[in-house]
Parts: C-alpha cells; sequence; structure tokens
C-alpha cells in the first residue's frame, strides 16, 4: 500500500489551538518501538521499523520512503508495509528471526536488529472518505513535540477543504521531518 500524507510541525499553541477548534471523532494513545542496525542502515535508506502498540491491535510497520524531489513540500509517499500479531512478544520475534517483507528490500538479517527505543503519541482523528486528519502529541527521548499528519486516501493532491485549516494556522512550509527521522535525530545527536 503507498501512503500519502501531509505533515506539518506544529508549535504547542498550533497544536493547542486545533485541539479547542475540531470535534475529534477519536482518541488513542500509541506506542512505537523502533528497531534499527548499530550503523542505523535503515535510515540511510529511509526505511522505519517499527512495532506500533494501538488498543486495538499490535503490528509491525516497514515504511520505505519514495523519492520526492521537492523536498519543500509537505507531502511523503511511502510503501507501508504491515503485519498485524496478537502481541508484542510475537511482533518482536518475526523482527528477529525471519521477516520476509524487509529482506526484499534490504539485505538487512533479523539478528542485526535491536531494539533502539520508544515514542509515545496522543493522537486525535477526524476521518472521512477523502481523508484522515491526525493530531499528534508525541513524547521520546526526554523530548516531546507536536504535529498535523493529513492522509490521503485515494489521491495525492491536497483536498481544497484543508487549505483553510493550514491556511488559518499559517503552517511553515518547512522540510518534513517524520516521527522516525526525529526520534533517531534525536538519539544520535546528529542530523541523519
Amino acid at each position: 500500500m503507498i501512503e500519502n500524507e501531509y505533515k506539518f510541525i506544529l508549535l504547542q499553541d498550533e497544536y493547542n489551538n486545533l485541539l479547542n477548534e475540531f470535534d475529534w471523532q477519536n482518541k488513542w494513545s500509541q506506542k512505537n518501538t523502533y528497531f534499527e542496525t548499530p550503523e542505523l542502515s535503515l535510515c540511510l535508506q529511509d526505511i522505519t521499523l517499527r512495532v506500533r502498540e494501538t488498543p486495538i491491535q499490535i503490528s509491525v510497520d516497514t515504511k520505505i520512503k519514495k523519492n520526492n524531489p521537492d523536498k519543500i513540500s509537505n507531502l511523503v509517499s511511502k510503501l507501508q508495509l504491515k503485519e498485524i500479531f496478537k502481541n508484542y512478544k510475537d511482533a518482536v520475534k518475526y523482527i528477529q528471526t525471519g521477516m520476509p517483507t524487509l529482506y526484499e528490500h534490504t539485505n538487512i538479517s533479523g539478528n542485526q536488529l535491536a531494539l533502539q527505543g520508544f515514542m509515545y503519541t496522543e493522537r486525535f482523528e477526524i476521518q472521512n472518505e477523502a481523508y484522515k486528519i491526525h493530531l499528534d502529541h508525541n513524547v521520546y527521548l526526554k523530548q516531546y513535540d507536536f504535529e498535523l499528519e493529513i492522509e490521503l486516501t485515494n489521491e495525492i493532491e491536497f483536498p481544497k477543504e484543508l487549505h483553510q485549516l493550514t491556511n488559518n494556522l499559517s503552517l511553515r512550509n518547512v522540510e518534513v521531518i517524520g516521527k522516525r527521522t526525529r526520534f533517531f535525530n534525536t538519539l544520535t545527536g546528529r542530523k541523519l
């Protein structure tokens, strides 16, 4: 599945304004556990490997970023591969002992991968047939940030009705840095 989403990093005031401005349909907490090699081989290939735990499912997600020549655009396209598990232990075992979806795209084996850390997210959601809007408060490695994600269901073009939302917030059109990259930049103390 190809995932197309627009991402915006928010200031805390922008986050609070959005939180209060809309009637959010869903709210949940989720935990991302990131796996990587000591050499950061996945990051260097723009690949995310995580176990995501939500109240309704546990999944191993592999995301492979597609080339985006327009680095200033807020659009991020990724190939997303997802496997669902009954528990966290089975998800980790899958990563460490034979994960075919990862091996199809890299030469990295499970014994090279290690747990690197966690990101906790409080997520609010609005969805319809055309898109999902996620408002996230992320906490990781003694840091926190705020993010707005607009995931498109069928198209790549930004929905016209959402232009007003982003214009009202004066959202900055800056280089998109996703959750995984922000996590590993903080972990390593360098820009990846």
